[in-house]
């Protein structure tokens, strides 16, 4: 690991030793927590919101997230069950 390290720096310099990956799923930090503040539940909330924004600004349904996602959606359900 270390020589890659040194191979990186000798390459690009500091900048390439910085961590590229995105952050995880800003909302696992509450939703497998049982106990929540008031402060933590609206801050979960408005996250839950802000992620709705987006995916309504590219244009997605919750329905074509949840595919997206490998969900099945609540009407492609309804209509296998009939």
């Amino acid at each position: 690991m270390i020589s890659i390290w040194i191979k990186r720096y000798r390459e690009g310099g500091e900048s390439a030793l910085e961590n590229k990956k995105k952050p995880g799923n800003p909302l696992s930090r509450y939703a497998n927590r049982k106990d929540l503040t008031a402060i933590e539940k609206l801050e979960y909330e408005n996250m839950k919101l802000k992620i709705e924004v987006l995916r309504l600004k590219k244009g997605y349904t919750n329905e074509e997230a949840d595919q997206a996602k490998g969900r099945p959606s609540g009407k492609s359900m309804k209509s296998s069950k009939r």
